[in-house]
């Protein structure tokens, strides 16, 4: 991915950021159930000082027999003494099968950093014959001016010449006068 972009290389990774989220759901679900239905009838006679027992909905009960923990516990009933009471008692037993599920989502999230290092650029080339012809010229430069210095060091001045350019300019002006 970096070379496509015109990196050579890279530097890195460089951890920049680390996040650890923990998160955790439960979920119960019923399965299954199952029911169980008893009767039972007693007799109870009222004892000398007559007694008292519980009848009705006992609502829900922890345990059974007898029923304890209900959390109704039925309503009180005297029976005075000799007296005789027929009570029948149902019983439901149900059993509930649940399945609970707790699920634990442990997520690490990580963010590094990758620094491209591009590659030497490619220069341009100049053209070999411009090449060549700038360095041509550049000697003929050098060339004539060595020539030149050359030249003026070995000329020696006449003294004639001052008199034939003075010579030069008379005629110039008989000319033109």
């Amino acid at each position: 991915m970096l070379t496509g972009a015109g990196a050579a290389s890279f530097i890195g990774p460089t951890l920049v950021l680390s996040a650890n989220t923990l998160s955790s759901t439960t979920q119960t679900v019923q399965t299954g159930e199952t029911s169980n239905v008893s009767v039972t009838v007693t007799v109870y006679i009222g004892a000398s000082s007559g007694t008292t027992i519980n009848v009705g909905d006992f609502g829900v009960c922890q345990s059974y027999p007898p029923p304890t923990g209900c959390t109704i516990g039925g309503t009180p009933f005297f029976i005075p003494a000799g007296g005789q009471d027929t009570d029948t008692f149902f019983l439901t037993l149900v059993d509930i099968f649940t399945t609970t599920t707790t699920t634990n989502t442990d997520l690490l999230t990580q963010v590094y950093n990758l620094v491209g290092v591009p590659g030497a650029t490619a220069v341009p080339e100049p053209p070999a014959r411009t090449l060549l012809g700038a360095g041509l010229l550049g000697l003929g430069c050098i060339f004539r001016q060595r020539i030149d210095v050359v030249r003026a060091s070995r000329r020696t001045p006449c003294p004639e010449e001052p008199l034939q350019a003075a010579s030069r300019r008379g005629r110039s002006l008989e000319l033109g006068g």
